[in-house]
């Protein structure tokens, strides 16, 4: 089999801002390749895709699409430098996100039992509040004691 026609694998990262989150996307496409089993016929497939104006599509195309992380950005603004300003753009806002984000986590809770006339001891009622990860309310269990 030799090879008669092939294109190089292309590959393109963008960023950019949707709904409050630094999206990350990534384009590649795959080269094409055309072999023929008889070298002599090269030249003829060649002189026929030209004169009939015939054309070859890429063979695969992937498009991946998620969260861009401050790691991202920060590869993408030493590997871009003419976007550096953009992408600084962008890498502000992650930080102010992960800033308020771990603000969140840290603060303390406030409950308010709304329907505290149900616990009629109020002395032997113990209320657990649970934390998520994100540092919202999770949970709350009463348990009499």
């Amino acid at each position: 089999m030799q090879k008669l026609l092939s294109s190089e694998p292309y590959s393109s990262t963008s960023f950019t801002l949707i709904n409050g989150q630094v999206v990350k996307a990534i384009l590649t496409v795959k080269g094409s390749e055309i072999n023929v089993e008889d070298p002599t016929l090269n030249e003829t497939i060649l002189k026929m895709l030209v004169t009939t104006g015939g054309s070859i599509s890429a063979a695969q195309v992937n498009l991946a699409i998620g969260a861009a992380s401050e790691d991202d950005l920060r590869a993408a603004q030493r590997a871009n430098a003419p976007k550096s300003i953009e992408i600084e753009k962008l890498l502000t806002f992650v930080r102010a996100q992960k800033d308020a984000q771990a603000a969140t986590a840290s603060a303390p809770l406030r409950v308010e039992i709304t329907n505290a006339s149900e616990f009629a001891d109020k002395r032997a009622t113990v209320v657990k509040v649970e934390r998520g990860n994100d540092g919202l309310l999770s949970g709350a269990i009463a348990q009499k004691i």
